[in-house]
């Protein structure tokens, strides 16, 4: 039996490091996409097929909160497998979008292995 291609990542993040960090530390166990705005992460979702996503809670353009509300509309199947990663939130919203979506939260800083963790438990692939 063949083995199964990688799954799909879309990985969204403002920040270009760590769109990289997403990009090196997962392209063992995931083929991942990257996008740096909300803008990007939309027109990826609207034109290709994802198994996962990871996406940054604060970006300009409503960050987090605007991608769930945009997958929740085209692909409300990823909700469940959109992993949310921050390092801090101050505003009520977010504050209130974090709280709403802590199960499916990894928090800065974190290590590449909890992040693999993370990734494998939303495609639900075991560990090499």
């Amino acid at each position: 039996m063949a083995d199964a291609p990688p799954p799909r990542l879309l990985a969204i993040d403002d920040e270009p490091t760590m769109c990289q960090i997403f990009s090196r530390a997962l392209r063992a166990i995931a083929h991942v996409t990257t996008a740096s705005t909300v803008a990007e992460a939309e027109a990826l979702l609207g034109r290709e097929t994802f198994d996962a996503i990871i996406c940054d809670v604060n970006m300009p353009a409503g960050g987090g909160p605007a991608v769930r509300a945009h997958i929740q509309r085209l692909q409300p199947a990823l909700l469940d497998r959109t992993l949310y990663v921050t390092g801090g939130v101050t505003t009520d919203d977010k504050i209130a979008f974090v709280e709403s979506i802590r199960d499916r939260l990894l928090e800065k800083p974190f290590t590449m292995i909890e992040l693999q963790a993370a990734v494998r438990a939303l495609t639900h692939r075991p560990s090499a």
